[in-house]
């Protein structure tokens, strides 16, 4: 049984101008919230939800946070970190195309906080062209279909077939699995996408 993970006529959008009006985009493309996102010095993405009917006031003027209240090297006598969202990043979320998420640069007193990943990487985007280079990278995403076991909602791993001391690259382990690694293969990214996909333990 083929197990959906969205809607498989979502078309995403074009790919934003930093600046764009994203309250227009909403009206165009059917968002209602805005999840206003960073990453903090642990890899952990924070974010606040703003409606569509805000997302002009959180452009110009930014989503506040407390930066004590994240992973970043602050104390609690830090001003409020401002995430100003960049409409370039968005990402309408395929199985639920009423959210979107778009990615911020982070302020603190109108000073770009240079200790924000996003900050670091584009400084590093920067001197690695100085030196004639093309900055790539990729994401190894990983994870665990559980099933529950019984109404006591104990987890065990969903495929029932799944016994093998070493079960990586197993071809019978994968075609067992076989709808539900095409749909993800199918589902809509935004422009970014898988580029091959590997069995390990029933991932």
């Amino acid at each position: 049984m083929s197990l959906r993970l969205t809607n498989m006529d979502f078309k995403p959008g074009a790919k934003l101008a930093s600046d764009a009006n994203l309250s227009e985009v909403a009206a165009e493309r059917g968002i209602e919230f805005f999840l206003v996102a960073f990453v903090d010095l642990k890899g952990v993405l924070r974010t606040k939800m703003v409606p569509a009917s805000a997302i002009k006031q959180i452009q110009r003027d930014g989503a506040g946070f407390a930066p004590a209240a994240t992973h970043m090297d602050f104390g609690p006598e830090a001003a409020d970190m401002i995430v100003k969202p960049d409409a370039s990043t968005l990402l309408q979320v395929p199985f639920q195309t009423e959210m979107a998420v778009v990615m911020g640069d982070c302020y603190i007193e109108g000073q770009e906080v240079m200790q924000s990943p996003r900050a670091v990487l584009r400084q590093q985007i920067a001197e690695i062209q100085k030196r004639g280079y093309v900055f790539k990278t990729g994401v190894e995403a990983e994870f665990f279909l559980l099933a529950p076991q019984s109404q006591g909602c104990q987890l065990a791993v969903s495929d029932p077939g799944d016994s093998l001391s070493k079960p990586c690259y197993d071809a019978q382990s994968m075609m067992r699995r076989y709808a539900l690694l095409t749909d993800i293969v199918r589902m809509p990214t935004g422009g970014v996408g898988p580029w091959r996909l590997l069995e390990q333990a029933m991932l």
